[in-house]
Parts: structure tokens; sequence; C-alpha cells
């Protein structure tokens, strides 16, 4: 487990290694193919930068993709920002599968709508949505929420993860029990939730889902996010605990304690891992 600070400076010195091999008077937003897929990518942008140079964004999240993701499956991607997911996702479903993306921000939103149409056969399998997930039908909208990360020098970035906020204008609040129902959807055979410390809301909102389907998830445990908020890292893990998952780290596959203070212990200060969540273990 690698602490975010660390990520952040590898990823900045990583930028200014590729700036400098490009030559820093070309332009930082390129089009490429990587893993079969077409990006517009912005190399100031972390997660952008992270396509550019390994072909994906966190390569083990997409490998494991494989394992739980099969053609004809339907998937929930939460916090898709500009589709780095979402369209390995899309290509992992097949033709007669669906990926639904959830993405509050006009910013991310954008990008992952350019990333989607210049994908033609994989645009067919998704279904993007302006909008946040959250834990009951009263909860109004945050006006703005982190979605870019840039490698650049920027002020008014989070103390830790050094993300920057950006508006969720005419976006809507949801929640995925309400969505699911709302859109008619029959089956939810995988969940990503990426949402830097909104986790627990999303699954609060999304009960009934969970209990109906069954699905395997893959979330983001970052604990530090949580203290000071009005979100719960306790809540979070014991609903998994309640709802008969267990846990498992995605790169190791060692089993994850489903007790709140063992995983604060066991992922370092400032730090974070993706868990494979299983149902019935």
């Amino acid at each position: 487990m690698i602490r975010t600070k660390t990520r952040i400076a590898i990823a900045g010195a990583a930028y200014q290694g590729v700036n400098l091999l490009r030559g820093p008077w070309r332009s930082k937003e390129v089009t490429v193919r990587r893993r079969a897929i077409t990006w517009q990518l912005d190399l100031r942008q972390g997660i952008d930068l992270s396509i550019y140079l390994f072909g994906s964004f966190e390569p083990s999240v997409v490998k494991a993709y494989g394992r739980v993701v099969h053609p004809g499956s339907t998937v929930v991607d939460v916090g898709a920002n500009i589709g780095a997911h979402t369209l390995p996702l899309a290509r992992a479903v097949g033709a007669a599968g669906r990926v639904y993306a959830f993405e509050p921000t006009s910013f991310a939103f954008g990008k992952m709508e350019a990333n989607v149409a210049l994908n033609p056969m994989l645009a067919a399998r998704v279904v993007p949505e302006r909008a946040m997930l959250v834990k009951s039908d009263a909860d109004a909208l945050p006006g703005h929420v982190y979605s870019s990360w840039p490698v650049t020098g920027h002020l008014d970035l989070h103390p830790q993860h050094r993300g920057q906020l950006m508006g969720t204008e005419n976006a809507e609040a949801v929640t995925l029990d309400r969505y699911v129902e709302r859109a008619g959807v029959n089956a939810v055979d995988f969940v990503k939730i990426d949402v830097d410390g909104n986790e627990d809301h999303v699954l609060l909102g999304a009960t009934a889902t969970v209990s109906r389907f069954r699905p395997v998830m893959i979330v983001e445990l970052a604990p530090y996010l949580y203290d000071g908020s009005e979100h719960s890292f306790e809540v979070l893990i014991d609903f998994l605990a309640d709802h008969g998952y267990s846990m498992s780290e995605l790169k190791s596959g060692d089993a994850l304690p489903l007790r709140p203070d063992a995983l604060r212990d066991r992922i370092p200060e400032g730090g974070s891992v993706n868990a494979l969540c299983r149902p019935g273990g």
C-alpha cells in the first residue's frame, strides 16, 4: 500500500519527465490509443497521465475486471470521472452488457462524454449519468466535489490527496435504489465505487439493490478521508459485514478484516487500498 502523498510525488516527477521528453512547447492535450481504447487526455491531470504512461488508470483494478466481470454483465461505475474505468468495463461486458456511469461534476463528465464518443463500439454499452449517488432521497447535492487531480502547481487543493474541487451544477442527487427502480435495471452484477470518502452514503442508498442483486464490488478504502466529515468509515465497513460480504486486498488477494479498527491499523495513515468485496463469504 502506497501513501497518497507518495503517489502524488511520483506523478509529479513523471509529468516533468514526460514534458521534457515531448518538449515543453507541445500541447498538453493529446489523443492517444491505449489497449484498444482511444482517449482524449490532458497530461496535466493525474488520471490522464496514468492512462498515457501505463495504458490504464489503476492497472490492478482493470486487471481484476477479467476475473469478476463477464460478457453480458450489468455494471455500475460510481465516480466515473473521465471514464477511466467506464470504458475498460464496457469492453469487459461485451455487446450484451451495460455500464451505468455516474459522475456529478461538469469538468469530469464532459471529459467522460468525449472519451466515450471516441469509441463508438463501446459507447453503445455505456449509460452516462450526470448524477451523484447519495444515501437518501432527501439529500441535497453538494455544490462541489473532488474530480480533478492536477500534477502541476495549483492552489486550493486537498491537503492530503491533492484533489481539486469541481462544480456539480445541473447534476442530480439520487440513490442507487431509486435510480435502479426508475430506469428498470433488472440486474446489477458488479459495482465499482471510488468517491473519496462518500462510499458509505453510496452504499446506504443502495441497500435494496445490494440485498436483491448481491453484486461483486470493488470499493476504495481510505480511512483518513472520513475523519472530520459527516461520513463514517465505520458505517461503510459495518454495511459490508451486515450484508454478508467478505473483503480481500485487490492486489495481493489477502483477506481484509471486517472490523473498522483493524482496517485502520492495516492501512497506512494517509493511504488507501482497493478492496474486492464478494457476497456470501
